[in-house]
């Protein structure tokens, strides 16, 4: 027979007040809680409550409660969905915008384009036409009123 050194590995047994001696409490066995992998990745939520999802189908899949509309912003892309869910619990996705940074119109210093001074009289040319004008054909002088 062969002999055994294997009591020599073991832990000795703890002793409890008001138990038997050898007595060894059970062990409790809590059951694990299953762990769910979520197939479609959770939308983000920014600290100013914007909410983010990936492209329209993670708009058309982000849960609403009945009633409901809210806008929804594209993480890829200059986009936000408006989606809607009406009393009865049907969603859809009222519009799709894309937005762009405003900028500014720039004011110009230029002053207004001067005017085309072609199409104008000179002083001189006007000068003569009066003088013409108030000799008459004839030769006689016609009563000059631009100067009175």
């Amino acid at each position: 027979m062969a002999y055994n050194n294997n009591y020599m590995n073991q832990q000795p047994a703890m002793i409890y007040p008001g138990f038997p001696a050898g007595y060894q409490p059970a062990q409790m066995v809590y059951p694990q809680q299953p762990v769910q992998q979520s197939q479609q990745q959770q939308p983000q939520t920014s600290p100013n409550n914007q909410i983010f999802v990936d492209g329209i189908e993670g708009a058309k899949a982000y849960p609403l409660q009945y009633g409901t509309t809210a806008v929804l912003w594209d993480a890829s892309q200059p986009l936000f969905y408006i989606k809607q869910v009406d009393m009865q619990g049907r969603p859809s996705i009222a519009k799709v915008c894309r937005y762009e940074d405003y900028v500014e119109p720039q004011q110009s210093e230029q002053a207004e384009p001067a005017p085309d001074l072609s199409q104008y009289a000179t002083k001189e040319y006007i000068d003569k036409l009066i003088e013409h004008l108030s000799v008459g054909a004839q030769g006689r002088i016609v009563r000059n009123d631009i100067d009175t």
